[in-house]
């Protein structure tokens, strides 16, 4: 396992929540690269403490870094300090070494080191940069040369350090444009390397949980449309700390609930790429049937696997009560009422859960429903199409009303 922000984070979250899943391999990654500035972050004692582990081990790993980077103890790393010392690394490269690519590789894992480390101890993960473009041409602008090969494989790896910045993951658009401008600075796309037409793709598939945990549902499945005939098999490692295929296809098919209407749905279902899916997965092909079959007990199981996303958990708790909104809306459009008890036999739900959501439904998302004594009355205000067309307008409202929640709390924090 090569270590990321991500893998570091999740680990800090779940330890916080008495999971210990995932910290062995961490220790171990810290080991087999000797030189880890991962040791470095304040939380790795406390993996080691979680595993029983002697802090002795620790200390030995964290020593030898120490004397790499010439300082005697953690305290003497300053965001100065740092600055000042991979300056000096890098100008040593570029005062002895002719300006070739095995330079910029050298060059490019000395500024990504320093970044990382800079984030390892202030936790500002602003200081990980998506473009280092202009880091390179302070260096040398002759560099640039060789970097304009690799942008598309820096962009999916700054991606994939960064998710852990919920302010990046909303701008996944910004992201997609940036791709697309790269593949635009070549005259003659054939020179695009494997290996960053590779990337491309990759990044592509990626961005669709982005766009899943902005709420952006429609969008996951537009793209994931556009991506029909550039299917991804398997993700690189550093994809996967995030998210792997069987996930991606999972949140992929969250949004082809929430946002398509039954015959839009059993397209997606009876194609071959969903056979192959569902083959692949029972579990989601369970889901997907429950959810057709009006058994809403199994995606609460399905989302907490998410759950780690920091100020994005409760995306994924919204996600199982539109789903059910969406269900309990598009059921009363074509039966005109029912009793509150037979709904809840309907939908396997507990009385108390079901008619408190419906209350909210009625009072939130102001769709067309009463209760009158103990029997839920549609009451469409137009037609029944025109109704059931807008739900997915009222759905898409209550979102961006959660966006603003969360944009909130970044100002606030």
């Amino acid at each position: 396992m090569k270590l990321t922000p991500v893998i570091i984070e999740r680990a800090v979250y779940k330890l916080s929540h008495d999971d210990t899943e995932g910290l062995d391999e961490i220790i171990e990654s810290l080991f087999y690269y000797e030189n880890s500035i991962y040791i470095l972050h304040p939380q790795i004692p406390t993996f080691f403490q979680a595993q029983n582990k002697s802090l002795n081990i620790y200390d030995r790993q964290l020593l030898y870094v120490l004397n790499e980077m010439e300082i005697e103890k953690p305290e003497d790393l300053t965001e100065d300090y740092v600055l000042y010392y991979y300056d000096k690394l890098i100008d040593e490269l570029t005062n002895t070494e002719e300006c070739t690519v095995e330079l910029y590789h050298k060059v490019y894992e000395k500024l990504e080191r320093r970044n990382l480390l800079l984030w390892i101890i202030t936790n500002n993960i602003q200081l990980i940069q998506l473009d280092i473009v202009g880091l390179i041409y302070s260096v040398n602008n002759e560099l640039l040369e060789f970097h304009s090969k690799y942008k598309l494989r820096h962009l999916l790896k700054m991606v994939c350090y960064k998710w852990i910045d919920v302010s990046m993951i909303y701008q996944w658009n910004h992201i997609l444009q940036k791709c697309d401008s790269i593949i635009n600075e070549y005259e003659d796309t054939s020179l695009i390397s494997k290996e960053e037409m590779e990337a491309y793709y990759q990044l592509q598939w990626l961005l669709m949980f982005a766009m899943f945990l902005s709420g952006d549902y429609e969008d996951v499945v537009k793209q994931f449309d556009n991506l029909k005939t550039h299917i991804i098999e398997s993700f690189d490692p550093i994809v996967e700390s995030i998210i792997d295929v069987i996930g991606l296809f999972r949140v992929i098919t969250l949004c082809i609930i929430l946002t398509q209407k039954n015959s839009q749905r059993s397209k997606y279902w009876s194609s071959k790429m969903f056979y192959e899916v569902f083959f692949d997965d029972p579990e989601l092909r369970k889901l997907q049937e429950d959810y057709e079959n009006n058994d809403h007990t199994n995606l609460d199981i399905l989302l907490k696997d998410f759950k780690w996303c920091l100020l994005l958990n409760e995306t994924f708790d919204r996600v199982s009560e539109l789903l059910l909104q969406k269900k309990i809306m598009q059921y009363l459009s074509v039966i005109q009422e029912i009793e509150v008890g037979e709904l809840c036999e309907f939908l396997q739900l507990p009385y108390e859960f079901l008619f408190e959501k419906i209350m909210n439904m009625i009072t939130v998302l102001n769709l067309p429903l009463a209760i009158k004594q103990d029997t839920i009355v549609y009451v469409p205000k137009v037609t029944i199409d025109d109704d059931v067309a807008n739900i997915h307008h009222n759905i898409q409202r209550e979102i961006l009303r959660l966006k603003a929640i969360q944009v909130n709390k970044l100002i606030n924090n």
